[in-house]
């Protein structure tokens, strides 16, 4: 495990930018997969999507001469990603054929709540009284801009969508307990092994694609191999160097990015439950961050 200085400090514009890699990059994913599933199949979208990231990345990474990791490294990131790119992601998007781009961003919520338990029984990390209601809110805020979609959404797709979270869940703890890894080549191998993974499962199933994809497809395919380096890569940073309810706190955001998109891209109106649901989840986001800020404040 990871651990950070323990010296006092500003908050640093790196982590600005991860913050904005997991609120907003990440927020679009949602909207993305469901444009590229209409013509491609979910296990294929997600493998070709990473491999095609991880392969663009480790080839620059090592034009730039970052160190090969280690085989216990790459062992460990396959592990990683084994739990949160083919379990987590690869589930969540094998469960947008069936739920809308909101109740996925919705059931991603509850990751808030697994990571939480988990880093507290696995890492001794227990969240502050301030993380835990900014968690209980945030996802209050969930519910509310997802009323309506919950209530219509398939069981099928549920289940799998929170298993999906659950195998995310794990991948995060181990993250921050196995040595992986360092800098971007942590986020490298882990896409390449989750990836080669994704698309055996896909050869397995049997998934057929046609390369004749509508633009808007390929556009959105684009956007995703795009959001894999900034948003994944994102994550792993704030994993490494912030409180687990900052890292998770993509949870919320993701939902509201995902209605904006759906109003302003897609011309939907937004309820005045809808609103309420925005105000609550920003409200969230302020007690975790000021948890954080509290964190580095003390220097711990």
């Amino acid at each position: 495990m990871q651990h950070v200085a323990s010296t006092s400090r500003p908050i640093s514009p790196a982590l600005i930018v991860a913050v904005f890699g997991i609120w907003v990059v990440w927020g679009s994913m949602f909207f993305f997969t469901r444009t590229a599933l209409k013509e491609w199949p979910p296990y294929w979208l997600a493998g070709a999507r990473f491999v095609t990231a991880g392969t663009l990345s480790f080839l620059f990474l090592r034009m730039r001469g970052a160190v090969m990791p280690s085989r216990l490294q790459w062992r460990n990131a396959g592990i990683v990603g084994f739990f949160l790119l083919v379990l987590g992601t690869g589930s969540t998007v094998f469960s947008q054929q069936w739920n809308t781009s909101g109740i996925a961003s919705a059931l991603a919520a509850t990751a808030t709540i697994w990571i939480a338990l988990l880093s507290g029984l696995l890492l001794g990390t227990w969240p502050q009284r301030i993380e835990w209601i900014g968690i209980a809110v945030g996802i209050a805020g969930v519910v509310l801009l997802n009323a309506g979609a919950m209530t219509s959404g398939n069981v099928i797709g549920i289940a799998i969508g929170l298993f999906g979270t659950l195998g995310w869940s794990v991948g995060t703890v181990l993250s921050l307990k196995l040595p992986l890894p360092t800098g971007w080549m942590r986020t490298t191998a882990q896409m390449l092994i989750g990836g080669v993974v994704l698309l055996l499962i896909s050869l397995l199933r049997g998934e057929t694609v046609t390369l004749a994809a509508s633009a808007q497809t390929w556009g959105a395919f684009g956007m995703l191999i795009v959001g894999s380096w900034l948003g994944f890569g994102s994550y792993m940073y704030l994993l490494a160097n912030a409180r687990p309810s900052l890292a998770t706190s993509y949870a919320y955001m993701n939902p509201l990015v995902a209605l904006l998109l759906g109003t302003f891209v897609a011309g939907e109106a937004i309820t005045p439950i809808e609103l309420v649901g925005i105000v609550v989840i920003l409200a969230s986001v302020a007690f975790i961050w000021l948890a954080n800020a509290q964190r580095l404040h003390k220097g711990r």
